[in-house]
Protein backbone atom coordinates (compact mmCIF):
# COMPACT_ATOMS: atom_id res chain seq x y z
CA UNK A 1 0.00 0.00 0.00
CA UNK A 2 1.52 3.34 -1.16
CA UNK A 3 1.32 6.34 1.39
CA UNK A 4 -0.09 9.16 0.61
CA UNK A 5 1.91 11.91 -1.25
CA UNK A 6 1.18 15.20 -0.37
CA UNK A 7 2.74 18.35 -1.93
CA UNK A 8 3.09 21.29 0.56
CA UNK A 9 3.04 24.75 -2.41
CA UNK A 10 3.05 27.80 -0.37
CA UNK A 11 1.39 30.96 -1.84
CA UNK A 12 4.59 32.66 -1.40
CA UNK A 13 6.19 30.21 -3.37
CA UNK A 14 3.94 30.41 -6.43
CA UNK A 15 4.37 34.61 -6.17
CA UNK A 16 8.32 34.22 -6.16
CA UNK A 17 7.73 31.71 -9.56
CA UNK A 18 5.33 34.01 -11.10
CA UNK A 19 7.80 36.83 -10.57
CA UNK A 20 10.82 35.26 -11.88
CA UNK A 21 9.16 34.27 -15.00
CA UNK A 22 8.43 30.15 -13.83
CA UNK A 23 5.45 28.76 -14.58
CA UNK A 24 4.61 27.14 -11.35
CA UNK A 25 1.59 24.62 -12.18
CA UNK A 26 4.11 23.06 -14.66
CA UNK A 27 6.77 22.74 -12.23
CA UNK A 28 4.45 21.35 -9.59
CA UNK A 29 2.72 18.84 -12.21
CA UNK A 30 6.13 17.94 -13.73
CA UNK A 31 7.61 16.72 -9.55
CA UNK A 32 4.08 15.26 -8.64
CA UNK A 33 4.72 12.85 -12.14
CA UNK A 34 8.29 12.54 -11.19
CA UNK A 35 7.26 11.08 -7.81
CA UNK A 36 4.29 9.08 -8.47
CA UNK A 37 1.24 11.02 -7.61
CA UNK A 38 -1.74 9.28 -9.33
CA UNK A 39 -4.38 11.98 -7.13
CA UNK A 40 -4.42 15.39 -7.03
CA UNK A 41 -6.52 17.85 -5.27
CA UNK A 42 -7.75 21.18 -6.58
CA UNK A 43 -9.64 23.05 -3.59
CA UNK A 44 -10.46 26.17 -4.80
CA UNK A 45 -10.24 24.53 -8.50
CA UNK A 46 -12.22 27.76 -10.17
CA UNK A 47 -13.05 27.48 -13.97
CA UNK A 48 -10.73 23.76 -14.06
CA UNK A 49 -7.28 25.19 -15.35
CA UNK A 50 -4.91 23.79 -13.22
CA UNK A 51 -7.44 20.23 -13.06
CA UNK A 52 -7.21 20.26 -16.49
CA UNK A 53 -3.42 20.03 -16.60
CA UNK A 54 -3.25 17.26 -13.76
CA UNK A 55 -5.68 15.57 -15.97
CA UNK A 56 -3.67 15.64 -18.70
CA UNK A 57 -0.38 14.37 -17.01
CA UNK A 58 -2.66 11.38 -16.18
CA UNK A 59 -3.87 11.41 -12.95
CA UNK A 60 -7.24 11.33 -11.47
CA UNK A 61 -8.45 14.74 -10.12
CA UNK A 62 -11.24 15.54 -7.21
CA UNK A 63 -12.01 19.57 -7.78
CA UNK A 64 -13.92 21.26 -5.68
CA UNK A 65 -15.53 24.17 -6.50
CA UNK A 66 -18.82 26.94 -4.23
CA UNK A 67 -19.15 28.98 -6.28
CA UNK A 68 -21.98 28.64 -9.07
CA UNK A 69 -20.69 30.77 -11.76
CA UNK A 70 -17.07 29.02 -11.47
CA UNK A 71 -18.30 25.61 -11.02
CA UNK A 72 -20.55 25.88 -14.44
CA UNK A 73 -17.32 27.11 -16.06
CA UNK A 74 -15.19 24.14 -13.94
CA UNK A 75 -18.06 21.36 -16.01
CA UNK A 76 -17.59 22.95 -19.19
CA UNK A 77 -14.18 23.77 -19.29
CA UNK A 78 -13.90 19.96 -18.22
CA UNK A 79 -16.15 18.84 -20.90
CA UNK A 80 -14.78 20.78 -23.80
CA UNK A 81 -11.37 19.59 -22.82
CA UNK A 82 -12.19 15.76 -22.44
CA UNK A 83 -11.18 14.90 -18.94
CA UNK A 84 -14.66 13.90 -18.10
CA UNK A 85 -12.96 10.28 -17.09
CA UNK A 86 -10.18 11.78 -15.11
CA UNK A 87 -11.90 15.22 -13.07
CA UNK A 88 -14.54 14.66 -10.84
CA UNK A 89 -15.60 18.05 -10.02
CA UNK A 90 -17.99 18.80 -6.54
CA UNK A 91 -20.03 21.99 -5.91
CA UNK A 92 -18.27 22.02 -2.17
CA UNK A 93 -16.28 24.19 0.35
CA UNK A 94 -13.21 22.60 1.83
CA UNK A 95 -11.94 24.04 5.30
CA UNK A 96 -9.71 23.37 7.89
CA UNK A 97 -12.04 24.82 10.61
CA UNK A 98 -14.08 22.17 12.60
CA UNK A 99 -15.44 24.41 15.48
CA UNK A 100 -18.95 26.03 16.23
CA UNK A 101 -21.33 26.38 13.35
CA UNK A 102 -19.58 23.34 11.46
CA UNK A 103 -20.30 19.81 11.44
CA UNK A 104 -18.23 17.90 8.93
CA UNK A 105 -14.78 19.05 7.15
CA UNK A 106 -16.37 19.05 3.82
CA UNK A 107 -19.91 21.05 3.46
CA UNK A 108 -21.56 19.85 0.02
CA UNK A 109 -23.70 22.69 -2.04
CA UNK A 110 -25.08 19.76 -4.38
Amino acid sequence: MNPIKLIPFSTREAIRRALFGKNHFHDLIKFAVQIGCRVAFDVGAQRGYESILFAKAGMKVAAFEPDVSNFTALKRNIAAEKVEGLVEASRAIISDYCGPGSDTFILSLR
